[in-house]
């Protein structure tokens, strides 16, 4: 799994940065909320590169990836990079049930599905 660092070490109520920081029934989600780990999902996007799963070399023509996880709440989407293309797939957990899709670059936003994954076209 990829993750990205926060910047900072400060939170205020209700916001995280570690576990250790939030009530003791609660984890801090991806988004840096507390929340029951009841409340959280796993999400997975995968991408594919002409209908097939990417490789090193038809990687080659697209590099990294941008990944953002799309919030229904605007502007609080999530975003890393760079994603190497040729892994084919992103795993995040803690995620809040808000995170309804994921795009790639600049690109469309897909829906999660029930199971939270996402497969999006290049």
């Amino acid at each position: 799994m990829l993750a990205g660092c926060p910047s900072s070490t400060t939170s205020y109520p209700g916001q995280c940065m570690v576990d250790q920081e939030c009530n003791s029934d609660q984890v801090c989600a991806r988004d840096e909320s507390c929340a029951s780990p009841a409340g959280l999902r796993d999400l997975y996007v995968n991408w594919t590169i002409d209908g097939v799963a990417p490789t090193t070399a038809s990687c080659q023509r697209i590099g990294d990836l941008s990944l953002n996880f799309v919030n229904n709440n605007e502007g609080e989407d999530i975003g890393f990079e760079p994603v190497p293309c040729n892994l084919g797939t992103y795993h995040i957990d803690k995620m809040p049930p808000s995170y309804i899709g994921a795009s790639i670059g600049n690109g469309r936003a897909y829906a999660f599905d029930s199971g939270g994954m996402v497969t999006i076209p290049l």
